[in-house]
């Protein structure tokens, strides 16, 4: 997991950045609503994983890049199995609620600097409880991901 999430520093935050310049109103409403599901239902763990994968999702393709977008492709079931896993622990809600909500207010006011920045920190703290939860989760490039404690 820890790997992925390297990749995802390496992409999500240039997405956001790219989003923030390119995004068309339709683009913002719907990462808006994404949002929005997902802070509705923060204690209902599938939606919230469903809706915080489609948030993201929907960042990368604002970016409109076609090549970023073929590379996220092969990343979307380590995604999806990821968020499943993470979404088991008990995460900081008014957290992810904050960092979400500026990731979009950055997109929304087509600020790039502070939505590569929003992104950024958001990452950071998704690396910081991943190693505060002491868990190894290792992915493979089929998409097969195991679990198993630190010691």
């Amino acid at each position: 997991m820890i790997e992925l999430l390297e990749v995802r520093k390496m992409l999500e935050p240039q997405a956001a950045a790219l989003a923030a310049s390119r995004a068309t109103e339709q683009q913002l409403k719907e990462i808006k609503g994404h949002l929005l599901k997902m802070i509705e239902h923060l204690d209902v763990v599938a939606v919230r994983e469903q809706q915080d994968f489609l948030f993201h999702d929907a960042i990368i393709r604002a970016a409109g890049n076609r090549v970023l977008l073929e590379l996220a492709k092969p990343l979307t079931p380590m995604l999806i199995k990821s968020r499943k896993i993470t979404g088991q622990t008990h995460w900081d809600m008014d957290r992810i609620k904050r960092q979400h909500t500026a990731i979009y207010e950055a997109l929304r006011l087509g600020n790039a600097s502070l939505a590569e920045e929003a992104m950024r920190q958001h990452l950071l703290g998704v690396g910081v409880d991943l190693i505060s939860e002491k868990r190894l989760v290792d992915v493979s490039l089929t998409g097969d991901i195991t679990v198993g404690s630190k010691t």
